[in-house]
């Protein structure tokens, strides 16, 4: 749905393009990912025989890799940093004509919470809803085609993964696979459990910092009414709530997010000795040489990093969430102007017989229902 609406929107083109030669650079990239994966095999074999021409020859072979690889990169980066201006600039002009059809922008001050605020839901959450979904939809693209590209090499890698159990050789199919399944769904699990609660309070944070940023423009707007009635201290007392409220928010997002930190973190570092550790019985059994066992720690390593994407995003994934749905709720209250507008009552004029000046069953209400003049 979403890349229909921007096929046909305007500069929606533009920005699926980039999208797609994004996918395509990603592709190349992980190709030259899985060939240093095999060069670090071949390196450390050459080493392990201190074969000095070997040695040189795949020195020789990385630096060309590398220059690939870094080409790559750039034209990555570059991409997906045109991604997220494109699509945020797609985001505003759109709100930005659906804001500003006639009377729009009056209406909108009547339409509830998410009608509030529209400079913050124009201004910062397009930023936000821009940036967040290039690195989001970039990075799971990304991971998706690391275990595509690395799933192979690790399955194929696992056959060398032998146990003696009894004086027997056992060999569990696809051994190195599962191990990195096990280890990503178990990191991703304890994210959810510990992260899940900064979800709400990211676009409860959104919502504070909108209200205190409102209530400094509105002050500074308003200098020469406050300083001819002598309002500053009342103000001051409006200004020092809102602050309070985003701070509080922020000192619980803190809370949970160094929770958050213990799972993250603890499980990056786990991750350099893990596939190490799943792959020492087979090196040191024999049936794995020293390349073998870095190739089998490489595979592993990139398998299990795509496996955890979600551990390593979860809070911007949160963030994102938040953005999308204040930009989503403002776009619904602007969609609902129109039936607002209909079901108000209107007065109606009409010229007096004997010219006179006369009301007849008039009273004025708000649009939400609250009546300031009854008859």
């Amino acid at each position: 749905l979403f890349a229909r609406v921007l096929r046909r929107a305007q500069g929606g083109r533009l920005v699926l393009a980039i999208f797609v030669a994004s996918i395509v650079v990603t592709i190349a990239n992980m190709l030259g990912q899985v060939r240093l994966n095999e060069w670090n095999g071949q390196f450390f074999d050459a080493v392990g025989r201190k074969d000095l021409s070997a040695f040189v020859h795949f020195l020789w072979t990385f630096l060309v890799i590398i220059a690939v690889l870094l080409a790559l990169t750039v034209a990555q980066t570059f991409l997906q940093e045109r991604l997220k201006f494109r699509l945020r600039e797609w985001i505003s002009r759109h709100l930005l004509a659906e804001w500003l059809k006639p009377m729009r922008v009056y209406q909108l001050s009547f339409a509830g919470q998410y009608g509030r605020n529209p400079d913050q839901r124009i201004q910062e959450d397009t930023r936000l809803l821009g940036d967040y979904s290039a690195d989001l939809g970039c990075g799971i693209v990304y991971s998706l085609l690391q275990i595509v590209a690395f799933v192979g090499v690790l399955w194929a890698l696992s056959a060398q993964v032998t146990f003696q159990v009894a004086g027997y050789d056992i060999a569990i199919p696809g051994y190195m696979v599962w191990c990195a399944l096990a280890y990503a769904l178990i990191g991703s699990a304890l994210t959810w459990l510990v992260g899940r609660p900064l979800i709400a309070l990211n676009g409860e944070r959104y919502a504070r910092e909108a209200e205190f940023r409102f209530a400094l423009v509105r002050v500074n707007e308003s200098g020469e009414s406050i300083a001819l009635h002598g309002g500053e201290e009342d103000e001051h007392r409006h200004l020092e709530a809102a602050l309070a409220a985003v701070v509080d928010t922020m000192r619980r997002i803190s809370t949970s997010l160094a929770q958050l930190t213990w799972i993250t973190s603890g499980t990056g570092w786990l991750s350099l000795v893990v596939p190490i550790l799943v792959a020492a019985p087979a090196y040191f059994g024999g049936a794995l040489t020293l390349g073998g066992l870095i190739m089998v720690a490489g595979a592993f390593a990139q398998v299990q990093g795509a496996m955890r994407w979600f551990v390593d995003n979860f809070s911007r994934l949160a963030e994102w969430r938040a953005a999308i749905h204040r930009v989503a709720r403002f776009r619904e209250a602007l969609d609902n102007l129109p039936a607002i507008e209909e079901g108000a009552e209107e007065i109606k004029r009409a010229l007096h017989p004997d010219g006179h000046l006369a009301f007849e069953g008039v009273r004025i209400l708000l649009p939400d229902g609250h009546i300031v003049i009854e008859d």
